[in-house]
């Protein structure tokens, strides 16, 4: 399936307890929607460089053709003049062939840094559909670590009832309860936090 800016910038989640925090979450999907959109857009103004370039080695190649047509002609007619005549028009073909093969050289210079361009767009491309494979597969732990708080949150309740019904020489509680970090306990070992 192929995502488009629009898709990351409408992506809907359902709300659960402990879930996270809306507007961070729609914040940073604008962001990577806007980072995507730039990103289509260098990829189609490379692929429209790639073809003008394409279109100009072409070009070359039919000038190349053509001074070699030249060429040709060039060298039948100067077996017919002079040795004098002759020699220059070597000079003159030696001429036109250097700065045939330094268009030529120049053009395949050209694409090769248009070849090496797109090879780092699709590596890019590569490394932000890794990260945000990562990012996703961290979310969806996060999400299985806040289903588990949650299933043994009645567990905790029911005991804290049955502590309240003992007798008070059987249990004094302390004079100021320790309080539990949820973020810690939610970190786990995922590294993320569950915000409440």
């Amino acid at each position: 399936m192929k995502i488009k800016p629009d898709d990351i910038r409408k992506k809907g989640f359902r709300l659960r307890l402990r879930g996270f925090d809306i507007r961070e979450v729609d914040t940073f999907l604008e962001e990577l929607s806007e980072e995507y959109h730039l990103l289509v857009r260098k990829i189609d103004t490379l692929a429209r460089l790639v073809k003008s370039k394409n279109r100009e080695v072409r070009q070359y190649k039919e000038r190349e053709r053509l001074i070699k047509s030249t060429l040709l002609e060039a060298k039948k007619a100067a077996a017919a003049i002079k040795a004098n005549a002759q020699q220059e028009a070597q000079l003159i073909v030696s001429d036109a062939q250097s700065k045939a093969d330094a268009v030529i050289q120049q053009a395949e210079s050209r694409l090769q840094k248009i070849n090496g361009d797109i090879l780092e767009l699709k590596k890019r491309r590569d490394r932000l559909t890794l990260k945000l494979s990562s990012f996703l597969q961290n979310q969806l732990r996060t999400i299985d670590l806040d289903k588990e708080l949650q299933a043994q949150e009645p567990k905790l309740t029911e005991k804290i009832v049955y502590l309240k019904t003992l007798p008070q020489d059987r249990y004094s509680p302390p004079d100021e309860p320790e309080e539990i970090n949820e973020d810690d306990e939610a970190e786990g070992d995922y590294g993320h936090q569950v915000s409440s």
